[in-house]
């Protein structure tokens, strides 16, 4: 039997089939091919002296620690370094296709935001960034920065980095970043670590090791803050998103205006919400089915834009709201960027990143069961700290073209009234979660809220 019968394929499904497959076979090398070069790009139409500044940084150590209150960088990273047009121009420099989204805060946003103004507040934000190899968005992500500390007031921030085990240019790009606050008069603690510390592969999550490192970051970056150095009102937790001013402040005001102890931003990936393994809607559901899941991913008329998946489809609702675009409360939530009272992370409280406590039975040893974002959220319910939002009008994405299919900065003007967008609150967690151990394709385990 010829292999056309056995995949029970028209001859023309074959050929498109084959052409599909090997244009995805050139899509891969492309990229591969661009990831090794994307560091220390020298651009012919680029003037002498950007192309020498570029050379300057690249010689640079990737390890460093930088803060506005430490000794000047005498390694010269900063030296050179004048005005944030110059700035800008190398960032774009430095990765081989530059993008981002065009932003821009309006008058109706100046108003509906206005409240986190510095002329209206003095509450200090901390604002916390984990990145590893985050290169082909950080231009984007300095653009946006830039705006939204202007418009919140540059002082009244203090931006912490931890880098890790970076490859490509994420560390000279914060040597610039270092540059831009410094103009901007904002603290920040910007640690790079090189590969001193390296996440394991992502793939291997039921092998261990994965969460222990990220859990072990994200408190790094917390380190200002716990240690005391530093004094905030609100945390502002940033994953590697491309992002507007506006989707930031939107997270900040539904925090504010609800009363929350934490709101979430929604990421997006493929036309689908992108953190599944850590959402988890109030009732305890996972916001998709697997199955439903299983097929989108796997079938090739994906690229023919198959429907996506419906979400939330046993939780009516939680669905009417999502897909009202009205902020709601859930179990639990991370989602490229959350907002958390800064009160949770110091005495009596301490809550902190950690792996799951029902990893393995035997002592000692941890897996990546449950994600560290998950069990955050978990112990929150546990403090007392349950009122927990998701806030889909701050829509964010991992590449530009995902972002500009999503986005909701844009329809301002139709935001719902107050008395529409009020959340209420339910007082106690769900009896039971849905438990996606390991992030497996499999069917979602049901347990007790509080297991992990």
């Amino acid at each position: 039997m010829s292999i056309l019968k056995r995949l029970r394929l028209h001859p023309r499904q074959y050929f498109l089939f084959a052409f599909i497959f090997s244009a995805l076979l050139l899509l891969i090398s492309y990229s591969n091919s661009e990831r090794i070069t994307l560091s220390y790009r020298r651009v012919a139409h680029n003037s002498p002296e950007l192309n020498k500044q570029i050379e300057q940084l690249t010689a640079l150590p990737r390890t460093f620690n930088l803060s506005s209150g430490a000794a000047p960088d005498t390694t010269g990273g900063n030296a050179t370094l004048i005005d944030a047009d110059t700035l800008f121009q190398i960032a774009d420099a430095l990765i081989l296709k530059p993008s981002r989204p065009t932003c821009e805060l309006t008058s109706a946003h100046r108003s509906r935001y206005s409240s986190l103004s510095s002329s209206q507040t003095n509450d200090t934000l901390f604002l916390a960034i984990n990145l590893h190899n985050a290169a082909p968005i950080l231009p984007a992500f300095l653009y946006s920065l830039s705006e939204f500390l202007t418009f919140v007031g540059p002082h009244r921030v203090h931006v912490s980095i931890y880098e890790n085990g970076s490859t490509d240019a994420t560390p000279i790009l914060l040597r610039l970043l270092a540059t831009l606050l410094d103009q901007l008069g904002t603290p920040h603690t910007i640690l790079a670590k090189g590969s001193e510390v390296r996440i394991a592969d992502p793939t291997m999550k039921h092998k261990g090791g994965r969460i222990p490192v990220l859990a072990y970051v994200r408190n790094e970056a917390l380190a200002p803050l716990t240690s005391k150095k530093v004094k905030a009102a609100q945390v502002l937790f940033m994953n590697d998103v491309i992002w507007c001013p506006a989707d930031a402040l939107e997270v900040l005001y539904q925090k504010d205006q609800q009363g929350a102890d934490m709101t979430c931003s929604v990421d997006w990936e493929s036309d689908i919400v992108y953190d599944r393994w850590v959402i988890r809607a109030i009732s305890g559901r996972a916001f998709y089915l697997v199955s439903d899941l299983s097929a989108y991913f796997h079938s090739i008329w994906r690229l023919f834009r198959r429907p996506v998946p419906p979400v939330l489809p046993d939780d009516p609702t939680s669905r009417e709201l999502f897909e009202r675009d009205l902020p709601m409360q859930v179990f639990s939530c991370w989602n490229g960027m959350a907002a958390i009272s800064a009160d949770v992370f110091l005495p009596p409280f301490n809550v902190h990143f950690r792996t799951a406590h029902n990893d393995l039975k035997q002592k000692g040893l941890k897996t990546d069961k449950e994600s560290e974002c998950f069990l955050i959220c978990v112990d929150l319910w546990k403090k007392g700290f349950g009122k927990i939002a998701v806030v889909k009008r701050a829509s964010v994405a991992y590449d530009v073209a995902q972002y500009e299919r999503v986005r909701k900065d844009r329809t301002i003007e139709l935001v719902p009234s107050d008395a529409e967008e009020r959340i209420l609150w339910q007082k106690d967690p769900p009896r039971a979660v849905a438990y996606h151990d390991w992030s497996k394709w499999e069917t979602e385990r049901w347990g007790t809220w509080d297991e992990a």
